[in-house]
């Protein structure tokens, strides 16, 4: 499942760089970022083997074209295809088409879309079967094959929540190859929450 592909950007800019505010009581976290919209990679870098012992595909929308090529490819080889909808993309609707489960944040938010209900339904609008909205610390809404529900998460006492989706979106992945999309969801949100019960992103893997 893993891949890593050199991807050289189009321009010579220097690489994007965020910065991390962490509220010591709270544990949330603020970032600022310009992410990577101005250094986008061409999708002739990506190299033809890509997508060789790969089983599942995770597509966060920072690179769209490369992103686009490779749910293509991945579609082509029915290689599952995951978003992580952080935000809305520009671009993103090209990728839709290809997706099989679209996992996204409260704050995507597609053309003409302004609550979850019309985002559910865009995103169905696109053959999508299974998508899920996450709202942080309050249960998962989901539609899975028209059937719509709820998944719980854990309830915990965050330290730190920076790269809390990320871990989601990694464990969802695993899950998925081998359990329901409701239990992948519920298992991932297990994960997620214990990672945001320490500092740093990689300290929880040390103490598991």
């Amino acid at each position: 499942m893993n891949a890593i592909a050199d991807l050289e950007p189009t321009t010579d800019l220097a690489p994007p760089v965020s910065s991390i505010i962490v509220t010591q009581a709270t544990g949330e976290r603020a970032v600022v970022s310009i992410n990577a919209v101005k250094t986008q990679a061409s999708s002739a870098s990506i190299p033809p083997d890509i997508l060789q012992n790969v089983n599942i595909v995770l597509i966060d929308g920072h690179q769209m074209a490369v992103g686009c090529s490779i749910a293509q490819m991945a579609k082509a080889k029915n290689i599952p295809v995951v978003i992580d909808g952080g935000s809305w993309k520009p671009g993103f609707e090209k990728i839709l088409p290809f997706v099989d489960y679209a996992i996204c944040s409260a704050n995507f938010y597609p053309p003409n879309c302004h609550i979850g209900e019309e985002v559910f339904a865009y995103l169905s609008d696109f053959d999508i079967l299974h998508i899920a909205i996450t709202h942080g610390q309050k249960p998962i809404e989901y539609l899975s094959c028209t059937k719509t529900g709820i998944v719980d998460v854990p309830q915990i006492q965050a330290v730190d929540t920076l790269g809390s989706g990320d871990i989601f979106h990694g464990a969802f992945c695993h899950y998925i190859l081998r359990e329901s999309f409701t239990d992948a969801l519920a298992l991932a949100a297990n994960i997620a929450a214990d990672s945001c019960k320490f500092f740093g992103t990689r300290c929880w893997m040390d103490l598991k």
